[in-house]
């Protein structure tokens, strides 16, 4: 939270940074990585000559907006400069996305505290909530996917100390005993319900199960290409208008990763009848994988697509463990609300075990999407 001391503080290091007042600040909700306000700018709020506000908004005297990210302690400022240098690069090269402001001494990024701030180009239009996501935009979010990879690789060839490396997803780090372990605190635990805890036993022993299957299957992805992408490419990143998704937004978490995971992660969370049991549309899912694959130029082959079911099983049974782990917490935290965590926790699982379930026709959807390599 930022208390109202803490807005006047911001107002006075935004004029003494960026020379221009902010008329007022609009909350909106946090992200991953940030708290975050709409900022609303009048044209006489500028402190020096008009063409700043030109430069930025061009020619139209109407009110105009920025996006204030401030960062929360473990991002540093040198996360922020690589973050605007790839912004600025998908910009030129015609990508929807906000730019970040330089300062009056050419940085992305200002110091408040022991934290950072950026202010951003703001782009108008709505996000969707899970499983929300709309035909035509989810589509149009395959083909930015290629498109964004097919850069973010250019880009990271060019200048590799941009390229931030995450590949923890895809170890084997949760073990049987680490799930037994959990099983018999929960068991003991006096903060749950008796119908609460068999829920969560329950889950947790479908986890226990296929522990020995996902050790096995991670062992195979060692020498599998990994690229750089956007690192959380959900419908929560997509801004969308009159049928077009104008921006995708916060590459905070840009980091390499296996080629298509993005590509699956977005589909799980964003496609509108994933919200019931059966998750996947084949002709929609078809659709949305050869949508991707006209507009990526990455060279993907038949071991990509064929593995790529086993590598989100894997990831979202690591996210499923997470889960299982923050809603214990919550339930021992005295006065805690466990609604979200307790949803979360079902939803990563129930997704485990379609991935689990329905590998070989996942696989074949995959495959018949790019036919010419399977």
């Amino acid at each position: 939270m930022v208390s109202d001391d803490e807005l006047m503080e911001l107002k006075q290091l935004i004029e003494e940074n960026y020379n221009f007042s902010i008329h007022n600040f609009i909350k909106i909700k946090p992200g991953k990585s940030s708290d975050t306000f709409k900022l609303r700018i009048r044209k006489n709020d500028f402190l020096c000559f008009d063409r700043i506000f030109e430069k930025i908004f061009g020619k139209s005297k109407k009110d105009k907006y920025l996006f204030l990210k401030i960062f929360f302690k473990k991002t540093t400022k040198e996360d922020i400069e690589h973050e605007a240098q790839l912004l600025d690069y998908l910009w030129q090269n015609n990508f929807p996305t906000a730019r970040i402001l330089k300062t009056n001494t050419n940085t992305a990024w200002v110091s408040f505290g022991k934290r950072y701030f950026c202010i951003q180009e703001y782009i108008i239009g709505r996000t969707y909530s899970t499983y929300t996501l709309p035909d035509k935009y989810l589509i149009q979010s395959a083909s930015l996917l290629g498109q964004l990879q097919t850069l973010m690789n250019e880009y990271s060839a060019k200048d590799t100390t941009s390229k931030r490396v995450y590949r923890d997803e895809l170890t084997n780090r949760v073990s049987e005993k680490d799930i037994a372990k959990l099983i018999s605190h929960i068991d003991v635990s006096t903060s749950a319900s008796a119908e609460l805890k068999e829920y969560i036993i329950e889950s947790l022993g479908y986890l226990l199960s296929i522990q020995p299957k996902v050790a096995e299957y991670i062992g195979a992805f060692k020498s599998m290409p990994y690229v750089y992408s956007h690192g959380d490419y959900i419908t929560s990143q997509f801004l969308c208008k009159n049928g077009k998704i104008r921006g995708v937004i916060d590459f905070s978490s840009a980091r390499e990763t296996i080629a298509l995971s993005d590509l699956m992660n977005n589909y799980l969370y964003s496609a509108t009848e994933c919200i019931n049991q059966d998750f996947i549309s084949k002709e929609k899912f078809m659709t949305y994988v050869e949508t991707y694959i006209k507009n990526s130029t990455l060279p993907l082959t038949r071991n990509d697509y064929v593995l790529m079911p086993r590598v989100c099983l894997c990831i979202y049974f690591n996210r499923s463990f997470d889960a299982h782990k923050n809603l214990i917490k919550r339930i021992e935290k005295v006065g805690a609300s466990i609604s979200r965590a307790l949803k979360k926790t079902n939803q990563l699982n129930n997704i485990c075990k379609y991935l689990d379930e329905n590998q070989l026709t996942l696989q074949e959807y995959l495959c018949a999407s790019h036919s010419e390599l399977c």
